[in-house]
C-alpha cells in the first residue's frame, strides 16, 4: 500500500507499533471500531475525524507508555539485584 494514501499512512503506523496483527490494538488506540478500520483501510469509508492527527497522536502515547514502562522495568531489576544480592551476602 502506497504510503502517501490514508490507508498506507494507517498500516505504516500499524505495523510500527504494533506489528502484522495490528488492526485490533490500532482501532482501540484510534477509538473507533475494527470495522471502521477495516472500511477506511479499503476506501469504502471516508470519515471527517482527522485521522494523521489521531495517528500522530497515537504514537506519541505508545511512545511514553513505552518511557514509563522502561523506567518501571529499570526499577524492578534493581530491585531484584538487591534482592540477589542481600540472599547471596546471608549465604556467605
Amino acid at each position: 500500500m502506497k504510503r502517501s494514501t490514508l490507508p498506507g499512512r494507517i498500516e505504516m503506523v500499524g505495523t510500527g507499533l504494533y506489528g502484522e496483527a495490528y488492526r485490533r490494538r490500532l482501532a482501540q488506540g484510534l477509538g473507533i471500531s475494527r470495522g471502521t478500520l477495516w472500511a477506511v483501510l479499503s476506501g469504502r469509508k471516508r470519515t471527517a475525524r482527522d485521522v494523521d492527527l489521531a495517528l500522530l497522536d497515537l504514537i506519541d502515547r505508545e511512545r511514553d507508555a513505552t518511557a514509563e514502562r522502561g523506567m518501571a522495568l529499570t526499577k524492578l531489576k534493581k530491585s531484584l539485584l538487591s534482592a540477589i544480592k542481600v540472599d547471596r551476602d546471608a549465604a556467605a
